[in-house]
């Protein structure tokens, strides 16, 4: 990757000193969006975080500045605003829409936080604020995110500057230059551009041969102090010539770094050389040229090196690494700055390396990004860590992982980790946390050490858990035989009950002459032995047989204790002798001052067996269906409504003859709606009493609910009871339950 190719290097500088300066600014932001190659709304969004920026700088702060320049990486644009004072003593505050101090709308740094695609702000009551608003295309939001920025200013009074900058991501680690031409005005810039020039042509060489490269294009002009810095996992390598300083930034101080020795790059540049150190994690590198005066750096302000509250993106570090060995090193690294547990620092290392290893066995890279996010009033802050192969990678399996992530489309890994408390004195709780630099070796045997600790503790527990289940063992033996036999004990009780319960429901048998009759019952579940469906059959004074068949609304007992109060209120109306088709409204009269509730469907069938005369009457129960002996087949339709129905009673009264051989079916919905399907069922019916009907009236009823049941989508209590009328010649008493 090459630097930014941004036609402008000078940064963009309007001073809020009027309150004409915040269109000024909005303008400038528009322009300058468009030559980064910002497209669509991206320039309008700009001029609005100029504008607002700026805005908070005319009416709250002093010496107000707007610096406006293309990003270090990738294409897009910083907005940063800077002042001196009064700063913001309640900030959360300032961010919520609404909030002013000055009677205006109060949009300004909520708006701002959401529109922009990286925030920052930093600020100390009586010292002043500073804030980083940067906006990028969508493809580049890991290059806007990235904790890389620059300043470049020209002298002032003069539009050209000689000193320019650039940064660029290589295969050998983040790679910069700052570049201080001598003198000033066009003819410094001129040689700053030739070595920015020199320095994209490969800015991945080994920095004296980069060096060398930019002393071959200086040569031309009138020279300038260079200094080129490189960045890889734990590591800065430094190479420079003449007054461009290096200063390495913390929390709570700022070290001084190499310096190059005395020179003009393109004139009398000496041997270039390399200055390596060991770099912290969070730790910030700042290079600039004799422009800023270095006494910044021995009298640090508390407002300078204290992190930033930043409230979008929070403070984030972004590499790239190829071997296993690096990347290892740097989240151990990570973990033990931020003094996590030793447990914890083991788990995400191995986590961490897991999720990459597929990469690294390809040839290939991963990048890791790592971001704290620091809470308000001493709190503890979340620390986010994301590992994300680069290339085709396997996808992993968070269950997998010893510390479990969050997965992401593109392959990659998140782990979001509390931050312990720091400790009241400032020292870590012993065996816990560890914040001694000490050696990688060492780092390992703590690690070692604590899964040790941790194995024991859980063989100790699973010596102790198995002596106590092996006790528990026996004695739960004991009482698993002790439970079985008494569940034995109880199931034939039951079944026992259930048997006496079924024959105390059942009507009595009937001997009648010319006639065979059988039935079959099922309930809806094996739980319940009992339903709504109920049958019962007698024989009146005058010869006749009188049948019944009721299915009650719902199932089990609550169903069954309806279905025999309307049987019985069914079998004393018929031999009081009402006429049939008035017994089932006059048995909704009688019921309705002892259960409002009740609701059942009603079939009433009446057969003279010396004559085949059958009657019947109905309550919105289904059809009985009439098999001849000859082959035909109908269903005895009569329409009518049921017990605890709105009108209750049976229509009218069907008269029809049965002849010798022909077999009637009653039935509840249970057998013809087990598939959801009323006329689906009634069809098949049709199909199996036909085909069963020659079968022996004892096996008629069962031999149709099975066929009718070899799929159930709807379980309902079922009853099937045929009937069938004998030749004269052949008749004899029968009947079977």
């Amino acid at each position: 990757m090459s630097p930014s190719p941004h036609p402008r290097q000078v940064s963009t500088q309007v001073r809020i000193d009027h309150h004409s300066a915040v269109h000024v600014a909005s303008v400038a932001a528009r322009g300058l969006a468009r030559d980064c190659g910002l497209t669509g709304a991206l320039p309008e969004k700009a001029a609005v975080l100029a504008s607002e920026l700026a805005t908070n700088l005319d009416k709250h702060a002093r010496d107000g500045v707007v610096y406006l320049q293309p990003l270090a990486l990738g294409e897009g644009l910083d907005i940063t605003a800077a002042d001196r004072g009064p700063g913001m003593s309640e900030l959360e505050r300032c961010f919520a829409d609404g909030y002013t101090t000055s009677g205006t709308l109060g949009a300004g740094l909520g708006a701002v936080r959401r529109i922009a695609t990286d925030f920052t702000i930093r600020t100390q009551p009586g010292d002043g604020t500073v804030v980083s608003a940067r906006l990028a295309r969508p493809q580049d939001l890991t290059a806007a995110r990235a904790p890389v920025g620059a300043v470049c200013l020209p002298l002032e009074g003069e539009d050209a500057s000689g000193d320019a900058c650039a940064v660029t991501e290589t295969d050998t680690g983040r790679t910069a230059v700052v570049v201080d031409a001598l003198g000033h005005g066009p003819p410094a810039a001129d040689a700053a551009r030739a070595a920015m020039t020199a320095f994209a042509h490969d800015p991945g060489r080994p920095l004296p041969v980069l060096m060398a490269a930019l002393h071959r294009a200086l040569r031309r002009t009138r020279g300038a102090a260079v200094a080129l810095l490189r960045l890889s996992p734990g590591r800065l390598d430094y190479c420079g010539t003449g007054n461009v300083r290096l200063a390495l930034v913390t929390s709570d101080r700022v070290r001084t770094g190499p310096s190059g020795p005395p020179g003009i790059v393109g004139f009398n540049m000496p041997e270039p050389t390399v200055h390596s150190l060991d770099l912290a994690p969070q730790e910030t590198c700042v290079l600039h040229s004799d422009g800023i005066d270095p006494g910044w750096a021995r009298h640090a302000r508390p407002f300078l090196l204290r992190p930033h509250e930043n409230r979008a993106m929070t403070t984030t570090d972004s590499r790239r690494f190829r071997a296993q060995a690096d990347l290892r090193h740097a989240v151990r690294q990570l973990a033990r700055t931020h003094r996590l547990p030793v447990d914890l620092r083991a788990r995400l290392v191995v986590s961490v390396t897991a999720v990459a290893g597929s990469a690294f066995a390809a040839g290939g890279a991963v990048h890791l990004e790592t971001s704290v996010r620091r809470a308000d009033n001493g709190h503890p802050g979340l620390l986010a860590v994301v590992c994300r192969p680069l290339g085709h990678a396997g996808r992993p399996e968070s269950a997998e992982l010893p510390l479990p992530a969050e997965l992401t489309e593109d392959g990659g890994a998140v782990w979001r980790v509390p931050l312990p408390p720091r400790p009241a004195g400032g020292g870590a709780a012993p065996g816990l946390l560890d914040t001694s630099p000490g050696s990688e070796s060492e780092a390992l045997e703590q690690e070692l050490q604590q899964a040790m600790a941790r194995a024991d503790a859980l063989a100790a527990d699973h010596r102790r858990l198995k002596h106590e289940l092996a006790e528990t063992n026996s004695g739960v033996l004991a009482l698993y035989v002790q439970l079985e036999e008494r569940d034995e004990r109880l199931r034939r009780a039951h079944g026992k009950t259930l048997r006496e319960l079924e024959d105390a429901l059942r009507p009595p048998p009937l001997d009648i002459d010319g006639l065979e009759l059988a039935v079959h019952y099922a309930p809806a579940g094996t739980d319940a032995p009992t339903g709504g469906d109920l049958y019962d059959w007698f024989r009146l004074p005058d010869g006749t047989v009188h049948i019944t068949v009721v299915d009650a609304l719902g199932h089990g007992v609550t169903s069954t204790r309806s279905a025999l109060n309307v049987t019985h209120a069914v079998r004393t109306l018929a031999l009081e002798g009402h006429r049939l088709e008035s017994i089932i409204a006059r048995a909704d009269e009688v019921m309705r001052p002892f259960d409002r509730d009740v609701m059942a469907t009603v079939q009433l069938a009446r057969i003279t067996p010396a004559t085949g005369e059958l009657l019947l009457a109905n309550g919105s129960h289904p059809p009985g269906l009439l098999v001849r002996a000859s082959g035909g087949h109908e269903y005895l339709e009569v329409k009518g409504r049921g017990v605890g129905f709105p009108l209750p009673g049976s229509e009218r009264l069907l008269r029809t003859t049965m002849e010798p051989g022909d077999l009637l079916v009653l039935y509840t919905d249970g057998l013809t709606e087990s598939r959801r399907d009323p006329l689906e069922g009634e069809a098949r019916l049709i199909r199996a009493a036909r085909r069963h009907a020659g079968l022996p009236i004892t096996d008629v009823p069962r031999a149709i609910a099975r066929e009718m049941h070899t799929v159930i989508l709807h379980p309902d209590d079922t009853l099937a009871l045929a009937l069938r009328l004998l030749p004269r010649q052949d008749s004899r008493e029968r009947v079977t339950t």
